[in-house]
């Protein structure tokens, strides 16, 4: 009876943590700047919250509702957790594939090993191995990422999900052997506790990360951003402030006293440069015997 509820409070503890940072997620979501995949794993976080509470109400509920539905919305989280990491990176994902895979999981397998021929060691090894793959491949997925020089490496990403992916293989390995025989999920022994208390930490240690990646990437673009902007700033030359010149022939004085002419002041301090012409005035003024400016030209 002991082990039962030592069990079960350690799913309800990690419905609590999940739930928890889902909520943060949500929040995060509403008041930052989000990339594309974020919206996803926010509903990836909510949905295996719900998949642990329906699993942790073991024989309070229907076998339906807690075995095939719970395993449901499980694998289900880990294909929109997968996808947010697709879309993050900008990468396709094959869809018939996956949808494939979690109607051959939800409507086939599940149902035989429960209801036709029930095999809980099975359906513990399905879970391991098709949730640590879909880790393994949102790990490949930000590597990709990494290598391609969109994004530097998250070392605290990278190791949860190796840990998990670990995790999820060992416990798969474990229950493989026909010497480790469980014949109720609620009243397994001691390492079955110690693996849920792992879970939990890894599965929030995994969730802070994706926020903390989201930070990372708007970050980055901000340094970019910024350094653009300094870039663009250092090749402009602007002309302010009050320019002494000369009332008679117009020289301006500079920095260092002396005069310039007013071009090479202004072609100095400025992307301005000058093209020299002749006005009317000192066309008619210098020049009256020619033509440069003749009345209709005047005119037009």
């Amino acid at each position: 009876m002991e082990a039962m509820l030592a069990i079960r409070t350690l799913y309800f503890s990690v419905c609590a943590t999940l739930f928890t940072l889902s909520a943060c997620m949500v929040n995060y979501l509403s008041s930052r700047k989000t990339f594309p995949g974020f919206g996803a794993w926010t509903l990836a976080s909510e949905l295996s919250a719900s998949a642990i509470l329906l699993l942790g109400l073991r024989h309070h509920l229907p076998d339906f509702i807690s075995i095939v539905v719970s395993n449901t919305i499980a694998i289900i989280a880990m294909f929109f957790f997968y996808s947010g990491f697709k879309s993050f990176a900008e990468e396709k994902i094959n869809l018939r594939r996956h949808l494939a895979f979690i109607i051959i999981y939800s409507v086939v397998l599940f149902p035989i090993l429960t209801f036709v021929t029930p095999n809980l060691r099975a359906r513990i090894i399905i879970v391991s191995v098709a949730t640590g793959g879909y880790f393994l491949l949102c790990g490949l997925v930000h590597y990709r990422q990494v290598r391609r020089g969109v994004l530097k490496l998250n070392k605290m990403l990278l190791t949860t999900i190796v840990l998990l992916v670990v995790l999820r293989a060992f416990r798969a390995v474990y229950y493989f052997m026909p010497s480790n025989n469980i014949n109720d999920l609620m009243s397994s022994g001691g390492l079955s506790g110690v693996l849920i208390l792992l879970l939990t930490i890894l599965s929030a240690s995994f969730l802070i990360s994706l926020m903390q990646l989201n930070s990372q990437r708007l970050e980055e673009e901000n340094v970019k951003l910024i350094n653009m902007l300094q870039t663009t700033l250092n090749e402009i030359k602007t002309l302010k402030g009050i320019i002494p010149i000369c009332s008679y022939c117009k020289n301006i004085r500079n920095d260092e006293g002396s005069w310039e002419k007013l071009e090479a002041y202004i072609a100095i301090h400025s992307q301005a440069e000058f093209s020299h012409s002749i006005c009317n005035e000192c066309a008619k003024k210098y020049f009256p015997d020619m033509d440069i400016y003749d009345d209709e030209k005047d005119r037009e």
